[in-house]
C-alpha cells in the first residue's frame, strides 16, 4: 500500500479530461505516423524477433557468456557483473541477518521497489541493463555450459515473472526481510539452474528480468533479432495483469473485497484476482494481435504501453520508498553503521506533492502509449512494407487499442484511495 499511501495523486483536472487528453496524444502520434507510412518505403523484414526464434546476435552472445570467451567481455561489463553480484550477495545478507523488521531492513525496500520498479524504468532510460548487471549470468559462469542442445520453452520468463508478481503483489509475508531472503536464494538457484540446463543464453530470454530487460531495450532501439515473440507475448501478459490487478488493489472495491480478511485468506484473494488480471491480459494482447493480424506490432505495442502505466503507478513508492532504501544501505546489518553518510537522513516528503506526482504519472501513461504506437509502426515497417492497406490498418487498430488502454490507465491511476 505504500505507492498508494505515497500520494498517487491526479493533476488539479477532471479525470475525464485528463483520460481524454490522452487518448487524444496517442491518436495524434497514430495519425502521424499514418502518414509517414502513406509516403515512406517499404522496409525489410530482417530485424523482427520472428525470423530468428533463438538464435542471438554475437553481441548478445557476448552478454549472456555465450561462445565467446570473458577475454570478449568489455571491462565495463566485467564491472558491471561484480557490482550485481556484489549488490545481490549484500541484500540475500541483509534479509537474513539483518534486522527482523522490515522497515529496519535494507532487503524489502531495495527488492520490490528499487528492483521491482526501477529496474524497468533503466531499461527504458538507458537499454539493456541487465546485460551488464545480471548477477545470475555472473554466477552461472560456474557451471558447465550446456551440450545437450535441449530446447528452452517459451514459458519460462512469463511463468518466473508470475511468481515474482504474486510474491511482490499478493502473499501477505512478502516483506518480511527472512522470507524475502530465502526467496532470493531459491530464485538465484533456479536462475542458475536453468542456465545449467539450456545454457546460459537463457537468462537473456528465458529468465524474467533478463527477458524483460532484453524486451524493452529492443522496443527502445532494436538491434539483433531480439527475443522470441511467444517469450515476449506471455511475458508481456504477465506483466501487464500484474499492473492491472496492481491498479485494482488500490481501489475501494478492493478494501471492500478484501479489507476484512489477512494472511493466507487475504493472500487467496490476491492470488485469485491476480490470476484473473493476468487472464484477462493475456486475451488482451491476443485478442489485439488477431485484429490487426501483426503480432509483433500487438506485442510490442502493449509492452511499452505496459511500461508506462507501470512506471507511472510505481512512481510515489519509488520516491518514498526509495528514500528508505538509501538510508538503510548505510547501514545494511543495523550495527550502527554509517557507510555513505546517510543512516540519519530522513524522508524528505517534497516530491511527492500532488501535482508533481500526477504530472510524472500523466506523462508516464500518455508517453507510454504513445511509444507502444511508435514500437508497432517501426514493427510494421521491418515485418513487410508500411504502405500497404493492412499494414495501415494494423496500425489504426493499435492506436486505438492503446489510446483507449492509456485513458483507462489514467482513470485507474485517479481511483486510488486517497
Amino acid at each position: 500500500m505504500l505507492a498508494h499511501a505515497g500520494g498517487a495523486a491526479t493533476i488539479d483536472a477532471p479525470v475525464w479530461l485528463l483520460a481524454y487528453g490522452a487518448a487524444a496524444l496517442v491518436l495524434l502520434v497514430t495519425v502521424t505516423l499514418r502518414g509517414r507510412m502513406l509516403v515512406g518505403a517499404g522496409g525489410g523484414g530482417a530485424d523482427g524477433p520472428d525470423g530468428a526464434d533463438r538464435s542471438r546476435a554475437d553481441e548478445q552472445a557476448d552478454i549472456a557468456g555465450g561462445p565467446a570467451g570473458p577475454a570478449d567481455i568489455a571491462a565495463g561489463q566485467i564491472v558491471g557483473r561484480i557490482v550485481g553480484v556484489w549488490l545481490l550477495v549484500v541484500v540475500v545478507a541483509a534479509a537474513l541477518f539483518g534486522p527482523a523488521a522490515s522497515a529496519a531492513n535494507l532487503a524489502p525496500s531495495a527488492v520490490e521497489t528499487v528492483w521491482w520498479i526501477g529496474l524497468p524504468l533503466a531499461c527504458i532510460a538507458l537499454g539493456d541493463v541487465m546485460a551488464w548487471l545480471d548477477p545470475f549470468g555472473t554466477l552461472a559462469r560456474s557451471v558447465e555450459p550446456n551440450v545437450s542442445g535441449r530446447r528452452a520453452p517459451s514459458w519460462t520468463a512469463a511463468a518466473l515473472l508470475a511468481v515474482w508478481a504474486w510474491w511482490v503483489l499478493a502473499y501477505h509475508d512478502g516483506r518480511t526481510p527472512r522470507s524475502l531472503g530465502w526467496f532470493l536464494l531459491t530464485y538465484t538457484g533456479v536462475a542458475v539452474g536453468g542456465a545449467a540446463i539450456w545454457g546460459r543464453r537463457w537468462l537473456r530470454d528465458g529468465e524474467a528480468f533478463g527477458a524483460l530487460s532484453s524486451a524493452l531495450a529492443w522496443a527502445r532501439q532494436p538491434r539483433g533479432p531480439g527475443v522470441a515473440m511467444a517469450t515476449v507475448a506471455a511475458l508481456v501478459a504477465v506483466w501487464l495483469g500484474a499492473v492491472v490487478f496492481d491498479l485494482f488493489s488500490g481501489t475501494r472495491a478492493w478494501v471492500e473485497l478484501a479489507g476484512g480478511r489477512s494472511g493466507w485468506a487475504r493472500t487467496g484473494t490476491a492470488t485469485a484476482c491476480l490470476t484473473a488480471g493476468i487472464a484477462l491480459a493475456g486475451l488482451a494482447v491476443a485478442g489485439t494481435a488477431r485484429l490487426t493480424a501483426a503480432r509483433e506490432a500487438a506485442v510490442y505495442g502493449w509492452l511499452a504501453t505496459t511500461a508506462g502505466v507501470f512506471v507511472g503507478h510505481g512512481i510515489p513508492v519509488l520516491l518514498l520508498d526509495g528514500q528508505f532504501a538509501l538510508a538503510l544501505a548505510s547501514d545494511p546489518f543495523g550495527q550502527g553503521w554509517d557507510l555513505f553518510g546517510t543512516a540519519t537522513r530522513t524522508v524528505d516528503y517534497s516530491p511527492l506533492s500532488p501535482g508533481f506526482v500526477g504530472v510524472l504519472q500523466l506523462a508516464a501513461t500518455a508517453g507510454g502509449a504513445a511509444w507502444g504506437v511508435t514500437v508497432a509502426a517501426r514493427s510494421l515497417r521491418s515485418e513487410g512494407g508500411d504502405d500497404g492497406p493492412t499494414a495501415l490498418r494494423a496500425l489504426w487498430s493499435v492506436g486505438v487499442i492503446l489510446a483507449v488502454a492509456a485513458a483507462a490507465g489514467i482513470a485507474a491511476l485517479a481511483a486510488d484511495l486517497e
